[in-house]
């Protein structure tokens, strides 16, 4: 996110479409796709789904933690990402594979980044009126 939050604004919007198409892709490849086959193979479809939420619910958090953050943070920053792979993992049982899951990940996380990218301008912006 840092990398393209400090792109101009019309440049980090597509920037953005790639940066996180490809992260998303690369989670649901490895979680949903690698670890919860895994899991699913040998504990079964529900082991499967909450093993791969429980591990990208902690992938997300460790940060936090890492940096000491308020426990609501870290809280936050597992619980939701662990709902949305529940939901990312229902996606891929019910549709055979991890393309929805993907679109839909990929669609929340660049919700998020246009969101973070245009908060943050108004953000300079009143910043800068006020000097």
């Amino acid at each position: 996110f840092m990398a393209v939050s400090i792109l101009p604004f019309g440049i980090a919007v597509p920037a953005g479409l790639a940066y996180t198409s490809s992260g998303a892709l690369l989670e649901e490849l490895v979680f949903r796709w690698l670890l919860m086959g895994w899991a699913a193979r040998v504990g079964g479809p529900f082991a499967g789904t909450a093993v791969q939420a429980a591990l990208f619910g902690l992938i997300h958090a460790a940060p936090m933690m890492a940096c000491r953050a308020p426990i609501q943070v870290v809280s936050y920053a597992f619980v939701m990402p662990f709902a949305c792979a529940l939901v990312f993992g229902w996606l891929t049982a019910v549709s055979g594979g991890v393309a929805c899951a993907w679109i839909v990940h990929w669609a929340l996380n660049y919700i998020a980044l246009v969101s973070a990218l245009r908060s943050g301008r108004k953000e300079r912006t009143s910043a800068e009126l006020s000097e």
